[in-house]
């Protein structure tokens, strides 16, 4: 099999797409965004049971029991839903690495104008949605399995999506870890879905200069030790009174980074920024799985894979890998970029979007 790839040069006119005035972004979004996406928004949680939950049925005695005795394990997301009649269908929204629902407002907003509706996620162990960790320290990122990523989102489908999409398409758009989760579910769930986009999917990690089979020795070390439930080295808490700094190179948009920092530091809930041992090992273990040609080679939907030039998380290498055996999987370079695509400045954003709903067209038409 083979796949296509191009890059993407930004001397075309994209700017068909009216996006948000970078330069007043936060006003913009609480003035505009907001009370338009809060017409259709409803907070919402889904009530894992033993048996939906990886954990539970195959680890009842691990560290993830530390605060399952006094409460329900409850996967927090948020449904935009259109009315039925203007709404081209579902678009179901996987957030990544230390993300949350908040992350994708803006995204949400654009999908949401141009007629799809929405449903997206908090990830275990991130926002709203249980944390198997319970130990006071919201920045850590604490997973026992990645499979309970997968079958948290497939409970999350199935109580919100399933009912409500009236025999109309349903689109996965996920980012980084949440492109990690996705791959896995269009390799087990191909039916749930007409169409996958993966932007930079978590297939491969960059892991500190050091090769991931020496990182995940040093994370069974870890486990071995106290269930690698210690933040991984350099890794501390949020410091939410700590003076801003914009962490990241040209391509990203400084209104928009402070945007979602400032949503960071105003709720505990969203303080999740590092990864503990336990989760880098199973991390590197879920992504590499849909990598594996085997699995990817069970793909024949249409897939968008973006991959940013400068990325400095995951690895073009596995990415190239899943696209090589999908059978529909094209794969679009965005120059000059870095990770996290949808923080970039409008005019990346212009050709980023314009992809995105061209391809979204595409399956809506068929």
């Amino acid at each position: 099999m083979s796949f296509t790839k191009r890059k993407i040069d930004y001397t075309k006119n994209y700017n068909d797409m009216a996006l948000l005035d970078e330069s007043d972004f936060t006003n913009q979004m609480f003035e505009t965004a907001h009370p338009f996406m809060n017409q259709f928004k409803k907070d919402c949680y889904a009530e894992i049971g033993v048996a939906d939950n990886y954990i539970e049925r195959n680890h009842p005695d691990g560290v993830d029991k530390l605060n399952q005795d006094d409460e329900k394990i409850k996967i927090h997301y948020e449904t935009y839903f259109l009315p039925k009649e203007t709404s081209r269908g579902t678009i179901f929204m996987l957030h990544g690495f230390t993300g949350f629902t908040g992350k994708f407002y803006e995204v949400i907003y654009y999908f949401l104008k141009q007629n799809y509706s929405v449903v997206a996620l908090d990830f275990r162990g991130h926002g709203y949605s249980y944390r198997e960790l319970d130990d006071g320290h919201f920045a850590k990122t604490y997973i026992h399995n990645f499979d309970s990523f997968i079958s948290d989102t497939l409970k999350v489908y199935d109580e919100a999506i399933a009912p409500n999409k009236n025999d109309k398409p349903v689109i996965i758009y996920s980012h980084s870890m949440g492109g990690g989760v996705a791959a896995n579910l269009i390799e087990q769930r191909p039916e749930l879905f007409d169409g996958a986009i993966l932007s930079c999917p978590m297939l491969g990690m960059i892991t500190a200069g050091l090769p991931n089979w020496l990182i995940k020795i040093i994370c069974r070390l870890q486990i071995a030790k106290n269930g690698g439930t210690d933040y991984i080295i350099g890794a501390h808490d949020f410091d939410y009174k700590g003076e801003f700094k914009m962490n990241c190179g040209p391509s990203v948009s400084f209104n928009r980074y402070a945007y979602y920092n400032e949503l960071r530091k105003v709720d505990k809930h969203y303080f999740s920024k590092y990864a503990t041992y336990r989760f880098i090992f199973e991390a590197i273990n879920g992504g590499k799985k849909a990598a594996k040609p085997r699995n990817a080679a069970k793909v024949t939907m249409p897939v968008l894979m973006f991959q940013a030039e400068t990325d400095k998380y995951v690895k073009a290498k596995e990415q190239e890998i899943f696209a090589e055996n999908a059978s529909n999987c094209e794969v679009v370079m965005m120059s000059g970029t870095e990770h996290e695509l949808f923080s970039s400045h409008n005019e990346i954003l212009h050709a980023y979007y314009y992809e995105i709903f061209s391809f979204c067209d595409k399956i809506f038409k068929n």
